[in-house]
């Protein structure tokens, strides 16, 4: 594995975790193995010699579905869900999102595999979570049974819960978490995600920020 100079990677480990030829960081590609590597620096590069390989955990079957949000709350979305260990991210326009986020260069670039990268690097891991985008809550819905078919079905919803997320228990055979658009869920996706056999659960007593919301779940959902 070789780091230029000029990449961002090269500037890190030299200005900001100060190491240099000799050290030992971690390192390892994308959905591959990972490793403790020794840096060789040549001219204006690092090479890093692999030592010796870390065994890392599966991350556990959870399935993101979440309404597109504004960019600047998008990307945390992306980057937590990689740091946490989503296994599947799907965005969809909700009923009461606004139409314009989802044509955002965050998902028509290669903005959002950015954002995954970074929240992997953050976690020492190297899964990066399958990302899709749909048209629609009843397309997501389709694709998480595609994708997730054994998965218990959760959505958060502060108006119509029947229960808290923390009174569920998470099932070996994974979730599938629903999350609605800034201003919640219509009443016509309600119906969808009943029909679809989800579960509605209450996160807080509070209202949450979307980004904030999709913490709290996760944090639960992903629970050892």
């Amino acid at each position: 594995m070789r780091i230029e100079s000029g990449d961002m990677r090269f500037e890190h480990i030299r200005k900001v975790l100060k190491m240099s030829a000799g050290d030992e960081i971690f390192a390892g590609e994308e959905n591959g193995k990972l490793f403790i590597c020794r840096l060789i620096e040549t001219n204006d590069a690092f090479e890093l010699e692999p030592l010796r390989e870390v065994e890392q955990k599966c991350p556990r079957n959870l399935t993101l579905a979440v309404a597109y949000a504004r960019p600047v709350i998008a990307r945390r979305i992306l980057f937590e869900s990689a740091c946490m260990g989503v296994k599947n991210l799907i965005f969809y326009p909700a009923t009461k999102g606004e139409s314009s986020y989802s044509l955002s260069s965050l998902y028509a670039g290669n903005e959002w595999k950015s954002c995954l990268i970074r929240g992997a690097q953050q976690a020492c891991a190297t899964s990066i979570p399958d990302f899709h985008t749909v048209s629609s809550l009843a397309e997501a819905l389709k694709l998480a049974d595609q994708i997730a078919p054994a998965s218990k079905k959760l959505a958060a919803d502060p108006y119509e819960a029947t229960c808290d997320i923390w009174d569920i228990d998470a099932p070996e055979s994974g979730i599938s978490l629903f999350m609605g658009s800034e201003r919640g869920f219509a009443e016509s996706e309600r119906h969808a995600l009943r029909a679809a056999g989800c579960e509605l659960v209450r996160l807080s007593s509070r209202i949450l920020r979307t980004d904030t919301a999709v913490i709290c779940a996760l944090a639960h959902c992903l629970r050892s």
